[in-house]
This record gives C-alpha cells, structure tokens and sequence, in this order.
C-alpha cells in the first residue's frame, strides 16, 4: 500500500514503481549503446548517419518486445488451459451453454470449441488477469 509505517521494511508501492521505472529505463539505454556498438563494429568501415544506426536499433528492440508479448501471451493461455482442465471447466461451460451436450459424445465443432475457449479465457482473466499482468 501506499500508507507509511513507523517499523515498515517494504517501500511503498510509488517507490516500487520509482524503482522499476528506473531499471527499465537503465536498462533501455545500455541496450542501445552495446547494440549501436555492435553495428558500428560489425559494418566493416562503413559509415552510416546516426538517424539510421537509431531507426535499425529502434526496429530490432521493437521486434524483440513484440515476440516477447507474444510469448507471454501463449504462456498465460497454457497456463488458463491447466487451470481450466483442472477445475473441469470447459465440461461445465458445456453444460451451462448447450443443454443436449452429452459427455459420451465429446465431438463439437471448432465454432463451439472456440465460443467455450473464449468463455473460459473471459472467466479466468476476470478471476486472475490482476495477477498476471
């Protein structure tokens, strides 16, 4: 929280931020000085303006952030499917939506699989998204 104790060892959640915000921000600028080193070593005694050296710099973190969402993306879907197959959900999410789904015969068409997935990604997101953002 937000509100200072007399005896708190943990910083606030402001100061937490400070800090993170700061690491980024560190963290970004040395990236791009070992990056703009790299290039400058790596073009065998070409010159290049500095504008062009950023924007390939600013492309290749741009990508990189991009796949890395990516990647975080598909890694909270696994972790919604696990928790899904877990607590049974997607058996209950057919119960509740289709009243004649019949657990002898399993076979749905993608159209109704994606509308339960789609549910159950809407629920767990509800319940956890705070966490795992």
């Amino acid at each position: 929280s937000n509100i200072v104790g007399v005896k708190q060892n943990l910083p606030t959640v402001q100061e937490t931020l400070s800090i993170f915000h700061n690491i980024r921000d560190q963290q970004h600028h040395n990236t791009c000085t070992k990056l703009r080193k790299y290039i400058k070593s790596s073009m065998n005694g070409k010159k290049y303006q500095k504008y062009y050296i950023n924007q390939i710099i600013h492309k290749l973190m741009f990508e990189t952030l991009s796949l890395s969402s990516e990647i975080v993306k598909q890694y909270k879907h696994e972790i919604f499917v696990h928790i899904s197959n877990q607590l049974n959900m997607d058996y209950a999410l057919k119960c509740v939506y289709y009243d004649d789904y019949d657990i002898n015969n399993h076979k749905m068409s993608s159209e109704d699989q994606g509308f339960i997935d789609s549910e159950r990604d809407k629920i767990l997101n509800n319940r956890l998204g705070s966490f795992l953002r």
